[in-house]
C-alpha cells in the first residue's frame, strides 16, 4: 500500500505531501541532532519547523524560504492532517524528552 499523498498549489510551485513512514520517522528521530540549526526555520510556523515541512513533502529548503508564512501554514495544514500520528509523537517527546532514547 503506498503513502497518502496530497497535491497543493502554492505561489505557483505544484507541492506533493505525502504520508511518512514508520521507518522514515525512526531514521529522522536518529538524526535529528545532526539537523542544523536554523532559529527562523524552526520558530516562523507556531508548531511546525521548515525542515518538518520538507520532510513531508517534495517542497525544498530554497523553495520554502522563497515563500510567506501564510503560504508556509497552507503546506503545514496538510503535512499535519497526513502525518497526525507522527506529529502526536513529537509533541510526546518534546513532553518527555527520555521517551526517545528508550
Amino acid at each position: 500500500m503506498a503513502p497518502a499523498t496530497r497535491k497543493i498549489e502554492v505561489a505557483d510551485i505544484s507541492i506533493t505531501v505525502r504520508e511518512i513512514t514508520v521507518n522514515e520517522i525512526r531514521d529522522w528521530l536518529i538524526n535529528a541532532s545532526e539537523v542544523k540549526n536554523d532559529v527562523v526555520g524552526d520558530l516562523i510556523l507556531e508548531d511546525i519547523t521548515i525542515d518538518e515541512l520538507c520532510r513531508c513533502s517534495d517542497l525544498k529548503p530554497n523553495q520554502a524560504s522563497q515563500l510567506t508564512p501564510t503560504e508556509l501554514n497552507s503546506i503545514a495544514e496538510v503535512c499535519k492532517e497526513l502525518n497526525a500520528s507522527f506529529f502526536a509523537l513529537r509533541d510526546q517527546l518534546r513532553l518527555d524528552p527520555e521517551k526517545a532514547s528508550a
